[in-house]
């Protein structure tokens, strides 16, 4: 199962900020070391080395088994309760050590340059897209800071300074958290309207709508083409194969026979067992769309004749097909629970097609097209009129055709 926007964004959130917390006390180590060779004597930085050590350690740790553990309370309460405490507490043992060395001047510009240090952990802590745990992270910096610069005794001024330090940080950071979650959640929602469109459209069906922003859940009556297929005794075929057999063949069936609707603009209903179930001219407009469902009739066949020869060379039997297409007035919309919802269409004309469908095994025909599918086509194709029959649910009997493409010379 793919995972959702949000949930893939966080868990990415979670690998870059391991990262960043392991090149950043990295780096902080290597400066450490470049810089102790000049630092005056008894406030080297090289006392900060043990704990940033221990820091990297642990750091490194959780980066190689945050897919194990896969927790974003661990990763997000390892920031405020580890990481911005070992960063201050590294940061006070050198700011203690220039005090006793007697450098009260660089003392104090370390103590107050703690906060931009600090700020590093509240960077960290935005890649948790968790508006309260950044917000702790800085109370847990600013008490940290604070102790720290009371401890020095720097002046109101400095202090003052080191609050508003973390007062635009804080409104920075909160901004950009509250930012990223609505596009986080903008994504989403437009990820999953795609994913529930391409169910049942073309691709550039499904992105047309989508630009246009219609309302798919609202009922509409309209005039469709249906296209009805079936597997010729299926059920027969089915009991002679395993049941890995039976989902291998309906799967490279249905796999080949999907694409011919999207090309021909049409909308793929749903699974019938070894049934389809598609029509055109809905949602959007389709002025040809019993043009488009022949054409798609007569492709679906020809495509089942190399799937055949495919088949054959294989060894495996050959699959015969019904193909049901009738023109009339239906209902599409979103139908179905708030549990579950399909984008279908119903009506007499749906069942219409069915009955079609099932004459081509009578008639002795692969596909049919009701008179009225007939009336409205252009295609340059023959037309063989099969004998009427009557059908379930129709007072008078229904007359089918049998379009044949016409032999280019």
């Amino acid at each position: 199962m793919s995972q959702s926007p949000t949930r893939a964004l966080i868990d990415d959130n979670i690998r870059i900020g391991c990262l960043i917390r392991c090149f950043g006390v990295a780096a902080w180590i290597l400066i450490d070391l470049v810089a102790a060779p000049f630092a005056p004597s008894g406030a080297s930085p090289v006392v900060q080395l043990p704990l940033l050590a221990g820091h990297l350690t642990v750091a490194l740790a959780l980066y190689a088994l945050r897919r194990r553990i896969r927790s974003v309370v661990v990763f997000a309460l390892a920031v405020p309760l580890f990481d911005v405490p070992a960063l201050a507490a590294a940061q006070a043992l050198l700011v203690l050590a220039e005090q006793r060395a007697g450098l009260a001047n660089q003392a104090a510009f370390e103590a107050a340059a703690t906060a931009g240090v600090l700020v590093f952990g509240v960077i960290v802590a935005t890649y948790t897209l968790n508006r309260r745990l950044v917000l702790v992270t800085l109370l847990i910096g600013l008490a940290l800071e604070l102790a720290l610069v009371t401890r020095i005794g720097l002046s109101a001024a400095t202090v003052r300074a080191c609050l508003l330090v973390f007062g635009l940080v804080a409104a920075a950071t909160v901004y950009l958290v509250q930012r990223t979650l609505e596009l986080v959640r903008g994504a989403s929602q437009i990820a999953i309207r795609k994913d529930r469109l391409e169910r049942y459209f073309s691709p550039s069906v499904a992105a047309e709508i989508a630009q246009r922003g219609d309302d798919l859940g609202v009922g509409q009556e309209r005039e469709v083409s249906i296209l009805f297929s079936d597997i010729r005794d299926f059920t027969a075929l089915a009991e002679k194969l395993q049941a890995r057999e039976v989902v291998e063949l309906l799967n490279e069936y249905l796999s080949v026979m999907t694409p011919l609707i999207f090309e021909a603009g049409g909308t793929l209903d749903k699974f019938i067992g070894d049934g389809i179930l598609a029509y055109f001219g809905a949602p959007l407009e389709q002025p040809a769309h019993a043009d488009a469902a022949i054409g798609c009739g007569l492709k679906m066949l020809t495509t089942l004749g190399q799937l055949n020869a495919a088949r054959a060379a294989r060894g495996q039997p050959q699959l015969h097909v019904g193909i049901g297409i009738h023109t009339g007035r239906a209902i599409v919309g979103n139908i179905g629970s708030p549990q579950r919802k399909e984008f279908t269409l119903i009506g007499d004309a749906v069942n219409l097609a069915s009955r079609i469908e099932g004459l081509t095994k009578l008639h002795h025909q692969p596909l049919l097209c009701s008179e009225a599918t007939r009336g409205r086509a252009t295609l340059e194709v023959d037309w063989l009129e099969a004998p009427a029959v009557q059908v379930k649910g129709k007072d008078a009997p229904v007359k089918t055709f049998v379009p044949q493409a016409r032999l280019q010379v």
